[in-house]
């Protein structure tokens, strides 16, 4: 019993030490994609999101199973900014 004690303690402890290397925050690492333009024409844009919000004049906060369909792309994220220019 001692042993098995010992050893799933060991094995908790080395769990906790390998976390410590992981970085929690995504705002920290470069984006995986380059930002770019999805569409230039607003018209053929297909937007579908659970909630929206406006933050700013023309920027357009989506949240919960955000879509964004275009005649070339498609885009699907929990969270998607829009910045109207």
């Amino acid at each position: 019993m001692k042993k098995q004690l010992a050893l799933s303690t060991i094995v908790l402890l080395s769990g906790v030490i390998n976390a410590q290397g992981v970085i929690l925050s995504c705002a920290q690492e470069p984006l995986l994609f380059p930002k770019q333009i999805l569409s230039t024409d607003t018209e053929s844009l297909d937007v579908l999101a659970d909630r929206s919000e406006i933050s700013k004049k023309d920027n357009y906060l989506l949240t919960g199973n955000v879509s964004l369909n275009s005649s070339q792309y498609y885009l699907a994220a929990d969270t998607i900014n829009i910045q109207k220019s």
